[in-house]
């Protein structure tokens, strides 16, 4: 599936380096736009917050596959 016009336009967005908030539906593709770029350069650092547990642990290790660093922050994270 291509990508929709807002998630190739908050991928710009954030190549170019600028901030940049996205807010749709559930499973409407909101991570893709910020998981692009890192794929085009190292030095960028993606933050992506999510109200559930499991739905970040699923998206780091989907990021770990992809062979980005990325670790999910949660109350089980911060207890270790």
């Amino acid at each position: 599936k291509d990508p929709t016009w807002w998630q190739l336009q908050a991928a710009q967005t954030v190549i170019q380096r600028r901030d940049c908030v996205v807010s749709a539906g559930t499973g409407s593709g909101k991570t893709l736009p910020f998981v692009m770029p890192l794929f085009y350069d190292d030095g960028l650092v993606a933050v992506i917050l999510s109200p559930l547990t499991a739905l970040a642990n699923e998206q780091a290790e989907q990021f770990r596959e992809w062979n980005l660093r990325a670790v999910a922050i949660n109350e089980d994270t911060l207890a270790e």
